[in-house]
């Protein structure tokens, strides 16, 4: 195996958990560690969203390593996680909308594979360039096959 799943211990929601693991199922959540870190009892559906460890203006990084919270690269990933959480929105008023319409239906389809493509987006730009050897191609790395597909998308819905 080329490298571990992401560890995700802050900022997970009612859901989103079942989400990640569908998608990453070697995934490890850190639910029970963070909420013992933190000296809460664990309780069903509750999860902590902080972790006090970037109280010193730093960020942790994909496989390692901390930059400033200021630093162009978590800036980026926090502009990536903005419009995921945008097409978030759309794909629930798609679904409201879409229980009689196929188009619509495949736009929900469209919409949940260009959240994928920004998860691994995020993945590399939070990853340090001496680690990038261990992005996977497609999962934790972004692909010239992804930006063409990109592209043909974009060409399709401007046509």
């Amino acid at each position: 195996m080329p490298g571990p799943e992401p560890m995700i211990t802050a900022g997970v929601f009612r859901g989103f958990d079942d989400y990640l693991r569908a998608t990453y199922p070697n995934i490890n959540i850190g639910q029970t560690q963070l909420l013992e870190e933190v000296g809460e009892a664990q309780k069903p559906g509750y999860y902590v969203i902080y972790t006090r460890k970037g109280d010193d203006g730093t960020t942790g990084l994909y496989y390692g390593g901390r930059v400033r919270k200021d630093d162009p690269a978590p800036m980026a990933y926090g502009d990536v996680d903005e419009a995921q959480a945008a097409i978030g929105l759309a794909r629930a008023e798609v679904r409201v909308a879409a229980s009689d319409d196929v188009t619509l239906a495949g736009l929900d389809q469209t919409l949940i594979g260009l959240e994928r493509d920004l998860w691994v987006l995020m993945a590399d730009l939070a990853t340090d360039e001496i680690n990038r050897s261990k992005l996977v191609a497609g999962a934790t790395r972004v692909t010239d096959e992804m930006i063409d597909a990109l592209e043909a998308l974009i060409d399709s819905y401007s046509a």
